[in-house]
């Protein structure tokens, strides 16, 4: 993994797998290169997941307020995420630590479809509520959080 850069964004957006191409397009109508600039756009720290040197994720946590003690993290990928699935699971925890030294609750939403996304989070002890109905046209999603105690 590496320091997200801009120049990562197209080929991540052109090649996203179908989950998260369904789970951006049901919270609120957003093209994955949108949906991908936003969350880099946003993230005060993000990440590009690379297999040799080809982009095939990016993950971040953005702010919700200015000087909040929560974080929005995000993850959106390509299906070749699974050729380093092993990896990328143990080297997770370590990127969430560092999401954690700025933001003591990590908070999102993900899609109740989104299997893959599940069992991450799920893996890495974030607790769910849900499933709640959300985005424009009311698609099941799970609230998914974790706290830090320091």
């Amino acid at each position: 993994m590496v320091k997200a850069e801009w120049d990562h964004i197209e080929p991540i957006a052109a090649n996203m797998r179908d989950a998260d191409v369904l789970e951006i397009w049901l919270a609120g109508h957003r093209t994955p290169y949108q949906a991908m600039q936003e969350g880099f756009d946003m993230s005060v720290k993000a990440w590009t997941i690379m297999e040799g040197d080809t982009p095939i994720g990016m993950f971040g946590v953005s702010s919700v307020e200015l000087l909040g003690n929560m974080g929005i993290p995000w993850l959106l990928g390509t299906d070749e995420m699974l050729n380093i699935k092993r990896q990328f699971v143990r080297e997770s925890a370590k990127y969430l630590a560092e999401a954690h030294k700025l933001y003591p609750r990590l908070a999102n939403f993900v899609h109740a479809g989104n299997v893959e996304s599940l069992r991450w989070l799920m893996w890495l002890g974030f607790d769910f509520d849900g499933p709640i109905k959300a985005g424009p046209d009311g698609a099941e999603f799970f609230k998914f959080e974790r706290v830090c105690h320091v």
